[in-house]
């Protein structure tokens, strides 16, 4: 696993600052050059990862978010961002992996069940997804969202 050093923690601090003020490929190369010199750094793969996705760079964003995972496996945001980004990208086992072990970490996530849910509407595994769905609106029931998802996978299965 990769040692945060109190450089990196600077660096990575600029980085955040740069995207803020919208000089997205500053903070790039901020991010770039920590990887330069610790290829497995989590904060930098991620943070890089996800600038390459809000760049529409999802081929970019893929490996760098896999390999922050790799260095820590359990960060919720870091699995379903990943997952997120596999399903937008049509990768949907991996993406099913992904959200699977994000609602592991947060089970009490509704975003995580309602995500995983419509990724197995995806999948034609409505039963699945009806539990998934359900779940997040037991988790968040004044959520518009989560009924508007609930009322169209009931639709899809033919209950009114």
């Amino acid at each position: 696993m990769s040692r945060e050093t109190p450089s990196y923690k600077e660096e990575i601090r600029r980085a955040e600052q740069l995207r803020r003020s919208g000089q997205t490929l500053l903070a790039a190369d901020v991010l770039r050059k920590i990887l330069d010199r610790d290829k497995e750094h989590f904060a930098a793969n991620y943070y890089l990862g996800m600038l390459y996705h809000k760049a529409g760079r999802n081929d970019l964003a893929i490996p760098l978010l896999e390999r922050a995972l790799a260095a820590r496996p359990k960060v919720f945001e870091a699995v379903i961002n990943l997952g997120i980004i596999q399903r937008d990208e049509g990768l949907l086992a991996s993406a099913q992996t992904n959200l699977e072990i994000a609602v592991a970490i947060r089970p009490d996530s509704a975003i995580a069940h309602i995500t995983l849910g419509m990724l197995l509407m995806d999948r034609n595994q409505l039963d699945a997804a009806l539990e998934e769905v359900e779940q997040g609106r037991r988790l968040e029931p004044d959520n518009p969202e989560t009924w508007a998802r609930l009322g169209m996978l009931m639709q899809i299965r033919g209950e009114p």
